[in-house]
């Protein structure tokens, strides 16, 4: 799915010998409860977005209403608003996938970036083996149940490698490097939370390697063998209230 004058694509087919650009087409939307929709190995490229309500959920692929989506393969690439928007959706699953150079949109109101979703969306989002890179604002900023990050890459981004308040969150072999902002912010999202963050790299980014807030329980062998360089600051920050019986082990320069 891409702009008619992609020429990487089936050639010069409108014969125009133009370049394509972020917003030459319409937008994708995944709607209704029950719905879903599967997408494999398809890019997405070069669309503007949905804009029927607030800037926020300005996106090319919109889900909404309880509706599911899984993309195994491709990528969304080149949106000139979010790359993807949950919007009180079901559950969002990526796998082997890019989502990059998004949110070209981007002014003075509001910033876009790859993976979004709005403050009330309940679903949950699953991440594998997926690279989130260069987009204008943040990767990924998801609100809902739980947060699922493996074997993943999110890097260069223009803000937070990733930016998350859900109550379950486990991020496995990812590594977040030169982003503008931290590499990985959460909070949770109305229930206390246990967070798992296990063998992770964290280097370059403009802030903290990585921050966890809001009400949680940590236990040691959870988050365990993360590493961090060239950060902000080289560490895991806390904040919010740490509940229960709550250990945390040494990580590598962090």
């Amino acid at each position: 799915l891409t702009s008619l004058k992609d020429d990487s694509v089936g050639g010069d087919t409108d014969g125009d010998g133009g370049a394509p650009a972020a917003g030459n087409w319409g937008y994708m939307k995944v709607s209704g409860a029950g719905a879903s929709a599967t997408l494999n190995h398809t890019y997405i490229r070069y669309g503007r977005g949905y804009t029927g309500g607030s800037d926020s959920y300005n996106a090319v692929v919109y889900v909404d209403t309880g509706a599911a989506l899984t993309i195994n393969g491709g990528g969304i690439e080149d949106s000139y608003y979010h790359g993807l928007c949950g919007y009180r959706s079901g559950d969002v699953v990526l796998r082997d996938a890019v989502v990059s150079r998004n949110g070209s949109g981007s002014g003075s109101s509001y910033s876009y970036g790859g993976i979004s979703s709005v403050t009330d969306n309940g679903s949950g989002l699953t991440l594998e083996r997926v690279t989130a890179a260069n987009n204008t604002r943040r990767g990924v900023t998801w609100y809902g149940s739980a947060l699922t990050i493996t074997d993943s890459v999110m890097e260069s981004n223009g803000g937070y490698g990733v930016y998350a308040h859900v109550n379950g969150l486990t991020v496995t072999g990812s590594t977040f490097q030169n982003n503008t902002s931290a590499g990985l912010v959460t909070y949770s999202n109305g229930e206390t939370y246990r967070p798992t963050l296990l063998n992770n790299t964290f280097s370059g980014n403009g802030g903290d390697g990585a921050n966890l807030n809001g009400a949680m329980v940590l236990q040691d062998d959870l988050i365990v063998g993360n590493s961090g360089s060239g950060n902000g600051t080289n560490r895991i920050s806390l904040g919010g209230v740490i509940t229960g019986t709550s250990t945390l082990g040494p990580q590598t320069n962090l």
